[in-house]
């Protein structure tokens, strides 16, 4: 006996379930185009397109998405008041990389239903991706609708981050934390599960715990950036409790136990005669840290070679006065980040007291021309401290424009003017010196207010 068309479509609706792709594929391709009932055809084709695009997410067979395309196209005047068909037909345009396309239907979803959460939490992502400012009202929509929904807390983190709003870009990150804390006991979605409702693709999914334990990762990153050392130190050891060889993780704890025993990073602005003679001072705790920090980055290096944790391992290395295995490093990395390894390279150089003046000199200069932000200015201002303490005018002179530069891109680093003032006097040039002196007098007062 021969199924009707209601049983062959909820037929296909339990393979579709079941994780049976191909076969739910082709029962609803059949009945796209012979079920008598107009309905019953168009459901079909809806859930055709959503097959294909289920199987495309797990095979990336182009022609799977090309065809979903079309087959909602098809049916887009019959279903182009429901947000579920919007966010489909929006979804597979996303992946076909046509954004503005994804991003009109996904609005008109949410049009339709203001508190649409598919569509909500798509525009959250795409818009924040290309930077545009409406994926913070979306995601403060999402986040009055769902507190803990992950596509709001991260989008509104990563904002608030951007901004400098570091108290909320903190609460968004701890709650996500506070997910990934709570998924760890319990089991991973099941795939079935995620297909319970059409629709709801697991490509905008983010649960279980490898995903929230990425984002549980950014925390711990951004804590870094805002010198929460011992809260990135504390994420970062839970990660590891669940996953020893975690390079990120590894690296964060490396870097949180590492920077607040630092002299090189905590203390570049007060000279290299100041950072070699602390350096040159026992201290038991500071290297039992250092060691500790040597331990962890070693790890990060064993499944990740990220120019980051290479130039950390080199910047421990050199805190522990090991140069000649710092070098050794250098020498390896220095042609895949000229800038960064010879800023480095021409550190260690320093605190070694090397002799070899045009070997500085070459490293410094080649750190100047490729570093920008932090490490353009850390160059800058040792480059020139070096050439001062050469007490040769020409090197002086050249130190005078170094400075002079700096300061123009960034007039508040207060700590080279005294040493411009000294290169002006040096050079005979007091005029100048006077009114760097008026100048840093102004930036330290603005400063203290």
């Amino acid at each position: 006996m021969s199924l009707s068309e209601e049983e062959q479509f909820y037929s296909g609706y339990e393979a579709y379930k079941s994780g049976n792709i191909s076969v739910a594929i082709e029962i609803f391709e059949k009945l796209s185009h012979e079920a008598k009932d107009i309905a019953l055809r168009v459901k079909s084709k809806f859930l055709l397109g959503v097959s294909l695009l289920f199987r495309y997410d797990c095979s990336k067979n182009e022609s799977d998405l090309r065809r979903a395309i079309a087959v909602f196209g098809e049916i887009y005047n019959y279903m182009k008041e429901s947000p579920k068909f919007l966010y489909n037909y929006g979804y597979a345009h996303y992946l076909n990389g046509n954004m503005s396309e994804a991003i009109n239907l996904w609005m008109r979803a949410v049009e339709i239903n203001n508190n649409f959460i598919p569509a909500l939490q798509g525009l959250s992502k795409v818009l924040y991706e290309a930077n545009d400012p409406r994926a913070y009202e979306f995601a403060k929509r999402l986040y009055s609708i769902s507190h803990d929904n992950i596509f709001a807390l991260i989008t509104l983190a990563r904002i608030c981050r951007a901004r400098g709003d570091t108290t909320n870009a903190t609460e968004f990150y701890h709650a996500i934390f506070d997910r990934y804390l709570s998924e760890l006991h319990l089991e991973r979605e099941r795939e079935e599960q995620m297909r319970e409702e059409i629709g709801l693709l697991y490509g905008f999914q983010i649960s279980g715990v490898e995903k929230l334990r990425e984002l549980a990762v950014e925390y711990a990153e951004y804590l870094l950036d805002i010198e929460q050392y011992d809260e990135a130190r504390n994420i970062a050891a839970l990660i590891i409790d669940e996953d020893r060889k975690n390079a990120k993780a590894n690296y964060i704890m490396a870097y949180s136990i590492y920077m607040p025993n630092s002299i090189i990073m905590r203390s570049w602005d007060k000279g290299i005669d100041y950072i070699r003679e602390k350096i040159m001072l026992y201290d038991d705790e500071r290297s039992k840290a250092l060691v500790s920090a040597l331990r962890y980055i070693n790890t990060a290096l064993e499944s990740s070679f990220d120019m980051r944790y290479k130039a950390l391992k080199i910047l421990i290395l050199a805190e522990m006065r090991s140069f000649q295995q710092a070098r050794e490093l250098i020498r390896y990395q220095i042609l895949d980040e000229p800038g960064l390894f010879n800023l480095l390279k021409a550190i260690i150089l320093l605190l070694e007291e090397s002799e070899d003046i045009e070997e500085i000199k070459d490293a410094f200069r080649i750190a100047c021309e490729k570093n920008t932000g932090t490490l353009r200015t850390i160059s800058y201002y040792l480059y020139s401290q070096f050439l001062v303490s050469t007490n040769d005018k020409k090197m002086i002179e050249i130190a005078i424009t170094l400075l002079e530069s700096l300061i123009m891109v960034d007039r508040f680093f207060a700590k080279a003017y005294p040493l411009l003032m000294t290169c002006y006097t040096l050079t005979g040039r007091y005029k100048e010196a006077l009114m760097t002196e008026k100048k840093y007098n102004a930036i330290t007062k603005m400063r203290l207010f």
